[in-house]
């Protein structure tokens, strides 16, 4: 996750509207070291398709209430989410203020 903590470090970090992270073998520690690393920016558009090793455990902290309050859009096929995982994202804060949600090739 050290390549992601910089990112979210970067000085135009907190002016960054779209983020594609698709097939880098992401982690769930990558994934909320992401979402505290832009918690208090603007990103509006993440894309974190095809990245299986994210997991529901990865998710987690997408759903917290303070998690990336710009997001509208979000990519996580492909991701190896279960059912209950897709459920909790749809239901907390996050889900209920995305335009949309890219799901497809999950294990729902």
């Amino acid at each position: 996750e050290a390549p992601v903590v910089s990112l979210t470090a970067a000085p135009l970090a907190d002016r960054l509207l779209r983020l594609s992270l698709d097939k880098c073998t992401l982690t769930p520690r990558a994934v909320a070291a992401l979402a505290a690393g832009f918690a208090g920016g603007v990103l509006g558009e993440l894309s974190l398709g095809y990245n299986p090793g994210i997991t529901a455990a990865g998710v987690e902290p997408l759903l917290r209430a303070d998690a990336l309050p710009g997001l509208r859009v979000l990519n996580v096929a492909g991701c190896s989410l279960p059912a209950s995982t897709v459920t909790a994202l749809l239901r907390s804060p996050l889900g209920r203020r995305l335009a949309r949600l890219q799901l497809w090739g999950n294990e729902y």
